[in-house]
């Protein structure tokens, strides 16, 4: 169902909103048996999980607590995350909390669980966001695009930078990365918190029939073949192997997690993380998948680039941006004309677009016709592919509707 949005969320959406700066005071805490963290990271993110604002606080030695204040804060925020720091690594995290409106002050405890994940995080003096992975003896940057892969020079200098293909080098100090990108002034780059993996749900196709739920206070674990009270939460050994994998460990079972797309033969959509449970030595792995699927969409917009196999060209005359943004289960971004939000979840396996809204703005006919063929497209999809990291195809069973490119 498709609908205008009421007058007041459509004044919301179209226009810049002033209103009354206001701060916000954070303060953290964590357990004291942790090794003496270095620094506090903390950033305000909008709804997208971009960063609009990151400060590094310097810790006490020997404090467990500390407190730092933005100011003012920036109109689009909706979470702020906060992470403790040593030698560039990220030792414990909170999640992403999510602020109410009006609220100046807010505590949070973080947790080393938090700090499992696939990815390094960093934020550059020019604003750029870099993803890192271990890649054999390299790293891999996924963010910005393209996607990078950094190896070590030739020769013996370990102190040496990293170079990649396209001539980029990444410099490792510890506490700091050096970047430089082709034909850019080389940038100071800083850690800050990345979303956290947990908790997270892992689980095989039907007709295997397992299930792990890994949340904070222990796994809920459901598998036939190792009958267990499932209302009692076991705890397993976790920790994040050399190779990038997340490794959780019980007395009878291992599950190891790894960055990769996982699809299940019935899904209309992959899923970003690969399981594989280990029960026996002598058994091979049951394979499975893990985590949300929308979290492959979020981080950012997505530009159209086709509706239903017409190329769609905003650098062309008279042609709009089309754009999509992935937060939460929420959809929004901008039509030929009006701005959207809806609601996207998965269903049964499947994308379900719904319940859109859009503004009201007047709309000449060629361009309304570009809106409505727009909207009809985010509706019918079924489901999704990702053609790499940055190419995104929306699918209405098995025909394609949709592709867009990351921004």
């Amino acid at each position: 169902m498709r609908c205008l949005l009421p007058a007041a969320l459509t004044a919301a959406l179209a226009l810049p909103v002033a209103g009354a700066a206001r701060d916000l005071a954070v303060t953290l805490d964590w357990v004291a048996t942790l090794d003496q963290p270095k620094e506090i990271a903390a950033v305000l993110l909008d709804s997208t999980g971009q960063i609009l604002a990151a400060q590094h606080l310097p810790v006490v030695p020997g404090e467990s607590s500390a407190s730092l204040v933005f100011s003012p804060l920036p109109r689009q925020v909706t979470h702020v995350q906060a992470g403790l720091v040593e030698q560039g690594q990220m030792r414990a995290q909170t999640a992403r909390l999510e602020l109410e409106p009006g609220q100046s002050d807010i505590t949070a405890t973080l947790e080393p669980l938090l700090a499992l994940g696939f990815r390094a995080r960093w934020l550059c003096a020019d604003d750029t966001r870099i993803d890192l992975a271990p890649d054999g003896d390299g790293l891999r940057m996924t963010a910005p695009a393209p996607m990078r892969l950094f190896s070590p020079a030739a020769g013996d200098d370990v102190s040496a930078p990293l170079v990649a293909d396209d001539g980029a080098r990444l410099h490792d100090h510890g506490a700091r990365l050096m970047l430089q990108l082709p034909d850019q002034p080389e940038t100071e780059c800083a850690p800050v918190p990345f979303p956290p993996v947990l908790p997270v749900t892992a689980r095989a196709e039907s007709e295997q029939g397992w299930q792990i739920d890994l949340t904070l206070a222990g796994a809920i674990l459901d598998i036939p073949a190792l009958p267990h009270d499932p209302d009692t939460k076991v705890a397993l050994l976790a920790r994040r192997d050399g190779d990038g994998r997340l490794t959780f460990e019980g007395e009878s079972l291992t599950l190891q997690l790894v960055d990769q797309q996982c699809r299940f033969r019935t899904a209309a959509v992959p899923y970003p993380i690969t399981a594989h449970l280990t029960l026996s030595p002598e058994v091979p792995p049951s394979i499975g998948c893990a985590g949300n699927p929308l979290s492959l969409l979020r981080g950012g917009s997505w530009l159209v680039t086709s509706l239903f196999n017409l190329a769609v060209d905003p650098t062309q005359p008279d042609m709009p941006e089309l754009t999509l943004a992935f937060a939460s289960d929420q959809i929004t971004g901008r039509a030929a004309c009006n701005r959207y939000v809806g609601t996207a979840t998965i269903v049964e396996e499947m994308l379900q677009i719904s319940d859109l809204g859009t503004t009201r703005l007047a709309c000449p006919v060629a361009l309304q016709n570009l809106e409505l063929r727009f909207l009809d497209a985010l509706e019918q999809a079924t489901g999704f592919d990702l053609d790499g990291p940055d190419r995104l195809i929306l699918r209405a069973g098995p025909v394609s509707v949709m592709t867009a490119r990351r921004r």
